[in-house]
């Protein structure tokens, strides 16, 4: 049986291959016939845009494209020359790469296609202008209205437009982590006359020495506005607030209900933590956009069309898993000890060193899934973990493969995987990355799951518990807005000592399945293995084998599957 679906498109630099793989598809000449699917904004007249907001009511799909017609007859693509930023949705035109100087188009219909259903999906343009491109008129002050460059605290703060003199740039921070210790910082951008806003985003700063753009880092931060007509400080009575949150990193974009306003004060009252961005520290802050508030369609119709696409073979059913976490999810065992999946019983999708097949799953799991820009790098670390065991034990009692995609670093807190990090971004891009792998590759993903462990580094900096488990709900839920259906939770285990330091978030981990939805436990093992500890923090590979298997059973149990389909023959490397 064939299956209607895109011909697989291949991979760059792929890394050598150390493991099997799965033979390359065999793909029919033959061609038949899909159907396309779109939702189309009339803006009732030609309308000024250099922005796209789609809502699809759901998860994004797969893919889709962005395309704009004057007449609702022809169509020109648009997605060629999107910046994604923030949101999978949400589009910014711009003149050149890394260049935020926005292109304007003239049009009176936009539509989004995709081969998913469109049905639920609204579209919104907006026009945007870049209101400070001098930078000049900025204000760099405390929060007592001292000005931050003329204080010895900051090593530069200054306009940068080298080598790209068609954009501007702010490079405000400190070039050594040792002397950046100022508690608080605003940006003030005077907009020059009242204007209506309902958008705010700040980015990535160009660094002088390489010649790129890197990311900013605010623990905390606090967007507000003000309407005066008199000079403006950072301790102006009258702020008022639009936004704020912490750890905000890469791109933020802050959307909210149109204000009038005057001026814009970003402010961050964080000290900086050495590490962060390659060695730089926090706050470097650059591009600011504000956004007049958007435009909505006078109507919004939806169809379909027909187009020829090449057959592909049906490779059958399989489960995408995403293993994340820190280190006793990455593994630190002994992979000679560990389980063997048996070939075609799971397999590894390797979206950061050979995205173009799948292996045979082996330990150490994701041993070449590093990512130094994202900061998930476990270069060297892993050593062997539970996921093959996991696997082989679930197929056991589902017949079905799952495909594995590792996205875990030894020692993050849960504020490393919170939404907008460079760590989760990374996570949704390497899920992102797999599920359309299978798609286009003839896979059918039944089941589209993640199974966590982490909360030990938490333990050891005395994270609030209250904070820890929020965050790991703002976390959980992000990867369900990408389509993620379950956290299946495999619990920490106790530190190898008698402080009994790991105890309240052992419980907090608990109560989070047991309060909440969204999480399942499936394996409490790692706390009744302390004896087998081979550190502080990790365990030998015969307990990552015994809770890789108690998680795998208890996931194949959750949706029903309780008899085994097949006997496992456990065999060790």
């Amino acid at each position: 049986m064939m299956k209607n679906i895109y011909k697989a498109v291949a991979a760059v630099c792929a890394m050598a291959a150390l493991m099997s793989s799965v033979p390359a598809l065999p793909v029919s000449a033959d061609t038949v016939t899909k159907p396309m699917y779109y939702a189309q904004a009339d803006m009732g007249a030609a309308t000024d845009f250099n922005r796209v907001n789609i809502d699809f009511g759901g998860s994004a799909p797969d893919e889709y494209t962005v395309e704009s017609s004057m007449d609702g007859k022809i169509w020109t693509e648009l997605t060629s020359n999107v910046t994604e930023k923030n949101a999978a949705a949400d589009f910014s035109f711009n003149e050149a790469n890394n260049c935020y100087v926005y292109k304007d188009y003239n049009t009176r219909y936009v539509r989004v296609v995709s081969d998913e259903d469109m049905s639920k999906a609204t579209i919104k343009i907006s026009k945007t202008t870049d209101i400070a491109p001098e930078g000049s008129s900025m204000l760099f002050e405390k929060n007592d209205g001292t000005d931050i460059k003329s204080s010895t605290d900051v090593v530069d703060a200054r306009l940068n437009k080298k080598d790209i003199s068609a954009c501007a740039y702010i490079y405000w921070g400190s070039a050594s982590p040792e002397t950046y210790d100022f508690e608080e910082a605003n940006i003030i951008i005077p907009l020059g006359e009242e204007k209506e806003i309902s958008r705010f985003e700040i980015g990535s700063y160009f660094n002088d020495k390489t010649k790129a753009f890197q990311n900013f880092f605010a623990k905390n931060y606090e967007i507000s506005y003000i309407n005066s007509s008199t000079e403006v400080h950072a301790n102006t009575e009258g702020w008022k607030p639009l936004k704020s949150g912490n750890t905000a990193s890469g791109w933020l974009t802050a959307a909210f209900n149109p204000v009038k306003a005057t001026h814009i004060k970003f402010n961050t009252n964080d000290k900086g933590v050495a590490g962060r961005n390659n060695g730089k520290i926090a706050t470097f802050l650059s591009y600011i956009g504000v956004y007049t508030s958007a435009i909505v369609p006078s109507d919004m119709t939806y169809g379909s069309y027909d187009t020829e696409v090449e057959e592909v073979e049906d490779m059958g059913e399989v489960d995408l898993v995403m293993f994340m976490g820190q280190s006793n999810m990455a593994g630190r065992g002994e992979a000679a000890d560990s389980v063997v999946c048996q070939s075609g019983h799971g397999y590894e999708f390797r979206a950061i060193s050979d995205p173009a097949k799948l292996y045979d799953v082996r330990e150490p799991f994701g041993v070449n899934e590093n990512n130094a820009a994202s900061g998930v790098n476990e270069l060297g670390s892993k050593s062997g973990s539970m996921v093959s065991a996991l696997m082989e034990e679930y197929y056991s009692y589902t017949g079905v493969p799952m495909v594995g995609v590792s996205c875990s670093k030894g020692g993050s807190q849960i504020s490393f995987w919170q939404p907008g990090s460079p760590a989760l971004d990374d996570a949704v891009s390497r899920y992102k990355a797999a599920k359309l792998f299978l798609k286009k590759n003839g896979y059918t993903v039944r089941r589209k799951l993640m199974v966590w462990c982490q909360g030990e580094s938490d333990a050891d900096v005395s994270t609030p518990i209250a904070d820890y488990k929020e965050m790991t709900q703002n976390m959980a839920q992000a990867m369900i807005d990408e389509g993620i259906e379950k956290c299946f939770m495999v619990q920490i285990g106790h530190k190898n000592d008698t402080s009994g330091k790991y105890d309240p978030y052992i419980e907090a981990q608990s109560e989070l399945c047991a309060a909440d939805d969204r999480f399942v436990m499936v394996s409490e093992k790692f706390a009744d293995n302390q004896a087998s500890m081979k550190d502080l923090y990790h365990y030998h590979q015969s307990v990552y084998n015994e809770v890789g298997a108690d998680a795998g059973k208890n996931i194949a149990a959750y949706y029903g599957d309780t008899t085994k389909k097949s006997s496992v023959n456990y065999k060790y490397n």
